[in-house]
C-alpha cells in the first residue's frame, strides 16, 4: 500500500518474504510502485504494471519483480492512495532469457545455412559450367589430343562435384550424429602429398606455385586418413582458390612434440577476421 502523504510503501507478509525486508523504501528506491513510475506522481494513470530487478538485502541476490497496482485520485485528479501486488518472475524471467537465447542460435542457424546453400551453389556451378563448355567443344576437337585433353577436364570437374556431394553426405551425417570414422595407423606426408596432388591441377591453371615441405621423421597418426586427406585438401584447394594467378600456396609438416602441426600458407587475402573461428 502506497500514501501520497507520507510518499512510503507499507508491505505485507507475503511481500516481506519475497524481497526479504520490511522496508518499504528500499522497493521505492529500486523503482516500484506509482511514486516512481515513469508517468509521475502529478501525472498518474489508474493503474501500473512493471518489471524490475531487486537485490535482496538479506542475502544479496538480485531477483525480478513483477509490480502491478491501481491507484486512487481525488476530486482534482491528483493521486493519493494505492495498492499493488509483488510477484517474484525470476524463474520466468531466466526462462525467457533462455528462449530468447535458442530464439538467436536459430537465426543464426539459418543465417549459416543460407550461407553455406549460397557458397554450395556457386562451387557446384563452376565445374558444371566446365564440364558443359567441353562438352560442347568435343565435337570440334581437331584431334585425338585435343580430345583427350578435353575429357581430362571433364574428369578433372566431375571429380570436384563428387568430392562436393560427398562433403553434402558428411554434413548431413554430421549433423545426425552418423558419421563414421575409421581410424589406423597412418602416415601424415602420404595423406599430404595427395591431398596436394589433388588440388594440383587448380593451382597449374592458375600459375600457382603450390610447395609441400615436410619436416622428418613425422610420427604416424591414430586417425581416419580419408578424413584428414579431405581436411588438408579444403584448406588447400580454398588457398588455391583465393589466390591471385602467380601467386604461391605452401602446405608444411613439423612434429613440435607432443603436437603434429599442419599448417597451409598462401599469398591469397586470407580468412575475414570476424568469420575465421
Amino acid at each position: 500500500d502506497w500514501e501520497a502523504a507520507s510518499d512510503r510503501l507499507t508491505l505485507s507478509s507475503a511481500a516481506t518474504l519475497i524481497l526479504g525486508t520490511d522496508n518499504g523504501d528500499l522497493l521505492q528506491q529500486a523503482g516500484a510502485g506509482p511514486a516512481l513510475h515513469p508517468c509521475g506522481r502529478d501525472r498518474t494513470p489508474e493503474s501500473w504494471r512493471i518489471q524490475l530487478p531487486f537485490v535482496r538485502p538479506d542475502s544479496g541476490q538480485t531477483i525480478w519483480l513483477e509490480d502491478r497496482g491501481r491507484i486512487k485520485t481525488d476530486v482534482e485528479g491528483r493521486a493519493v492512495s494505492a495498492c499493488g501486488v509483488l510477484m517474484n518472475i525470476t524463474e520466468r524471467v531466466r526462462l525467457e532469457a533462455r528462449l530468447q537465447e535458442h530464439v538467436d542460435e536459430l537465426a543464426e542457424a539459418n543465417r549459416v545455412k543460407d550461407e553455406f546453400l549460397a557458397t554450395l551453389s556457386h562451387e557446384l556451378r563452376t565445374p558444371l559450367n566446365v564440364i558443359r563448355g567441353r562438352l560442347h567443344m568435343l565435337p570440334l576437337a581437331a584431334g585425338e589430343q585435343d580430345m583427350t585433353r578435353h575429357v581430362a577436364v571433364i574428369d578433372r570437374n566431375s571429380a570436384v562435384i563428387e568430392r562436393i556431394v560427398g562433403d553434402l553426405l558428411d554434413v548431413a551425417r554430421t549433423t545426425r550424429g552418423q558419421l563414421q570414422l575409421d581410424r589406423d595407423h597412418v602416415a601424415c606426408a602420404q595423406i599430404i602429398h595427395a591431398a596436394a596432388m589433388a588440388a594440383q591441377p587448380a593451382a597449374d591453371a592458375k600459375q600457382i606455385a603450390l610447395t609441400v615441405d615436410i619436416g622428418d621423421a613425422l610420427p604416424a597418426l591414430w586417425a581416419d586418413g580419408a578424413r584428414l586427406q579431405q581436411v588438408v585438401w579444403n584448406l588447400v584447394n580454398n588457398a588455391v582458390k583465393f589466390t591471385p594467378p602467380g601467386g604461391r600456396v605452401t602446405v608444411t609438416a613439423r612434429h613440435e612434440d607432443p603436437t603434429l602441426v599442419i599448417r597451409v600458407i598462401d599469398s591469397g587475402i586470407g580468412i575475414d577476421p570476424a568469420v575465421l573461428p
